[in-house]
């Protein structure tokens, strides 16, 4: 769930700022680059339980 919230707020932050700054780059040049960002960390993070060195 954390990770969710995360992500929506990666989006969401990302989004405004793309906005007030007036769309510098086409939407789906942004929309590209965002989820490309997201899917890239999440790739790193493990799919069950926690960090094994930690003894989570």
């Amino acid at each position: 769930m954390l990770l969710a919230v995360g992500v929506c707020g990666l989006c969401q932050i990302t989004a405004r700022f793309w906005l007030a700054q007036g769309g510098s780059i086409p939407a789906d040049e942004a929309v590209r680059l965002v989820s490309s960002l997201s899917w890239r960390g999440l790739k790193g993070f493990p799919m069950h339980g926690g960090d094994p060195a930690a003894g989570h």
